[in-house]
């Protein structure tokens, strides 16, 4: 289509402006004016639906076409009196906005100007076929004195508009009302008979008309509606013709009244936001004498809007889904019901397309939603792997804070695998229906990838935690188990006799049972593996096989008194009875055995004996009750106890290990034999003591007297002297009686008591002990008196 040439169109919007309800449509060279179409799509007639009518109106040049609109619809279209009767007031075709809104009014240039020679008929024909496509109401305006004369009325017009308009209008679903504007009616004849004059005028117009063949049995009034309208003369007699405006006026304004002529059956069908593109494309096919055929420019006008709906819908979805799911997901929170959120905003989205297609073709309609509605799933898979991926991580979150309120420590309880495994299974469960609740329905969206990954997630951290509380478990376990079983094994040491090594055996049998029992239920309740078990097994064989080493390591220390006081305690028990005839011989027999005895004893304790393949065959861990006990209990001593008895162990072989070394054994040894020469010395000396004793008769001291009285006498007649020597000899007597003279002697070192036992053994009362360090052995001989 040619464009306006520049001045016109600076005409064409200096027109405009001085109306906002007016505009020239088509132009007076017949182009259809595009420029401002933005400015006239606001009128609300365009946004009133299907809620609107369209008049036309045709008719002769100075006829008063506008004015009766302008007095009707209450527009301002252009009306200024031309000094010629011929004249042309409106030029091509101008369109306006009634008082209302609710109608368009459409105004066509005179048919008769002589403005376009020769061009004129091919104009009118054009304009009347564009006015009578559109308008549901078509005004035909001619004056009385007219009405019978074929070209006056506009009769030719009339037909040649009916013959073409049959050819290329389809009026299979449609009708058009026709009103007949009869004006400066005079009243000379009576208004019913003009009325049939024209009726007679119309049918014999249709009768010569050429019609195609679906219309040739057809008449003009199954496909118009006429009527005939009345008007006075507005300069002869305007207050009349004014009462027959304002009386018609209801009719084609109240939409109540009866009577009102702007019914459905008229109406083309097509809604107001499409109208303007529908009638560019009517006026570009009548221009271009195409057919003309309704049912398909609605079609074609349902497909052109009804894809700017589905682009405007798209946007319309696009914002929502930015504000109320891509927003939310981009800030990291996880949209409750979302499912319910995204089917709100599908069928938001499709009601907003509705409204905007009411009115249109309605299988165009539904095959342009349904093509946006795939769109829309398609654009909302991609917030659903967003909300599936934030899912998981607020799945996990929880799953953490669960484990960290059932086992806030380390140290876990021995039902973690059991509690663990339905915590695991109450996240999993959880994440799964929530990520199903988020699917659309029909649709085959999958979140396996994420669920596995979540699963992956959990379990390991539920195995970080497992071996991290096996790890705190069995470092608490390990480092109570010296404070646990010493106390069991130090009573074993006191005592060390000839079945201090049973005693030891059984003891070490028990605490290990114990302890491996114990252990062993804890460990089957984190789920260890029978791997994990036998390292436990083999480092608590080892630890506990330290700790009793270390504690007779420890002892082997005190040993050789705890011999030297075994010896001592067997010279006790065998010392020679009251009335016992005893001698040296007897002596050496009690010796030997007692140093046997305590050798035997150093022999018993150089090495303990510790029993070998205690491990049971392992069961798998069966399901515990859950516990939230945190503590561990090692108390192995209590005899109240329950034991808990997982299995009887059964050993087949042992070991012997060495706690005291060649070296040190021999050590001892040495020192055990210099040790117990001198208690026995000390021993025999006592015996001999009072053997001695008992064989001087009283006549050796009344001899010793007799022969030592010139001395005594000397030593009396020195009284101070006397009673010096006196209370010295009585201290003496009293110390020994007392006994501290042999603690005095008891605090000398062996060096010296060795010295003054020899000393005191050399003394011609008593029987000479020779005393030679030689391999350690002691050589008894007979007194000094005997030989």
């Amino acid at each position: 289509m040619n464009q306006i040439k520049p001045k016109k169109r600076e005409q064409l919007i200096s027109q405009n402006t001085n109306n906002d309800r007016v505009f020239q449509l088509i132009t007076e060279e017949g182009e259809f004016n595009s420029n401002n179409l933005e400015q006239i799509s606001k009128w609300n007639v365009f946004s009133k639906g299907l809620n609107y009518g369209i008049v036309g109106i045709i008719g002769c040049c100075g006829s008063g076409k506008s004015t009766l609109l302008n007095l009707i619809f209450g527009t301002n279209l252009k009306t200024d009196k031309p000094n010629i009767h011929s004249s042309r007031t409106t030029k091509g075709i101008w369109i306006a906005e009634s008082e209302d809104h609710s109608k368009l009014i459409i105004d066509v240039e005179g048919n008769d100007s002589d403005f376009r020679a020769n061009e004129q008929e091919n104009f009118s024909m054009k304009t009347s076929l564009f006015t009578l496509a559109l308008s549901d109401l078509l005004i035909i305006n001619l004056w009385e004195h007219d009405i019978g004369r074929y070209r006056a009325s506009n009769y030719h017009l009339l037909k040649n508009v009916l013959e073409v308009s049959l050819k290329i209008f389809n009026y299979e679903n449609h009708k058009t009302s026709i009103i007949f504007a009869v004006r400066d009616y005079s009243g000379r004849i009576k208004f019913s008979m003009l009325n049939n004059k024209i009726n007679e005028n119309i049918n014999k117009i249709w009768n010569e008309i050429d019609k195609p063949k679906r219309f040739e049995n057809k008449k003009f009034k199954d496909l118009f509606d006429s009527i005939a309208l009345q008007f006075h003369h507005k300069a002869v007699k305007p207050k009349a013709f004014l009462r027959g405006v304002n009386k018609i006026k209801k009719y084609f304004i109240n939409q109540n009244n009866p009577k009102y002529f702007f019914k459905k059956k008229y109406h083309k069908g097509v809604p107001g936001d499409g109208l303007l593109h529908f009638i560019q494309n009517i006026w570009k096919k009548v221009s271009e004498n195409k057919e003309i055929d309704i049912p398909s420019e609605k079609k074609m006008l349902s497909l052109f809007r009804c894809e700017v709906f589905k682009t405007e819908t798209w946007e319309f979805f696009l914002t929502n889904l930015q504000s109320e799911i891509v927003e939310p997901l981009n800030n990291n929170t996880v949209i409750d019901q979302l499912k319910e959120t995204m089917q709100g905003l599908i069928e938001d989205s499709i009601q907003f397309y509705n409204l905007k297609s009411r009115g249109y073709d309605k299988q165009i309609a539904q095959n342009k939603i349904d093509e946006i509605v795939f769109k829309f799933y398609d654009q909302l898979h991609s917030p659903f792997e967003k909300q599936i991926e934030l899912l998981s991580k607020a799945t996990f979150k929880k799953f953490i804070e669960q484990l960290d309120k059932y086992f806030p420590t380390k140290l876990l309880s021995a039902s973690y695998q059991k509690h663990s495994k339905n915590i695991f299974n109450n996240f999993s469960n959880e994440f799964s229906q929530k990520a199903k609740d988020s699917i659309l329905p029909n649709m085959d969206w999958q979140y396996q990838v994420e669920f596995d990954k979540l699963q992956k997630m959990m379990n390991t951290e539920i195995e970080i935690r497992r071996s991290e509380g096996i790890k705190c478990v069995s470092e608490i376990f390990f480092n109570e188990l010296s404070n646990r079983i010493i106390p069991t094994i130090k009573p074993l040491f006191k005592n060390i006799n000839t079945d201090f090594q049973t005693k030891l055996f059984n003891n070490y049998i028990k605490n290990f049972k114990k302890c491996f029992n114990y252990i062993l239920e804890t460990l089957k309740g984190y789920g260890s593996n029978e791997l994990y078990i036998k390292h436990i097994y083999q480092q608590l064989s080892k630890e506990i096989e330290n700790i009793y080493l270390q504690e007779c390591r420890n002892t082997h220390k005190k040993i050789l008194n705890l011999i030297i006081s075994h010896f001592n305690t067997y010279l006790k028990e065998n010392r020679p009875k009251k009335n016992q005839e005893y001698n040296d011989f007897f002596f050496h027999d009690i010796y030997e055995k007692a140093k046997a005895s305590g050798l035997k004893l150093l022999e018993r304790f150089r090495m303990i004996t510790i029993p070998l393949d205690l491990y049971p065959e392992y069961e798998k861990p069966e399901n515990q009750n859950i516990n939230n006990n945190f503590e561990l209990d090692l108390e192995l001593e209590d005899e109240n106890q329950k034991e808990i008895e997982v299995f009887e162990a059964e050993y087949n072989s042992t070991k012997e290990v060495y706690i005291i070394n060649e070296k040190d054994y021999q050590s001892y040894y040495q020192t055990y034999v210099q040790e117990i020469n001198i208690l026995f010395e000390e021993f025999t000396i006592k015996y001999r003591i009072k053997e001695r004793e008992l064989f001087l008769p009283n006549l050796v001291w009344v001899l010793i007297f007799f022969f030592a009285r010139n001395d005594l006498l000397k030593l009396l007649e020195n009284i101070v002297l006397a009673i010096i020597i006196f209370f010295v000899v009585f201290f003496i007597f009293l110390f020994w009686k007392l006994g501290h003279i042999q603690k005095i002697f008891n605090k000398l070192s062996p060096n010296v008591q060795k010295k003054i036992s020899l000393i005191w053994r050399s003394g011609p009362t008593l029987s000479i002990l020779r005393y030679k360090e030689e391999k350690g052995e002691l050589y008894f001989l007979e007194s000094s008196n005997n030989k």
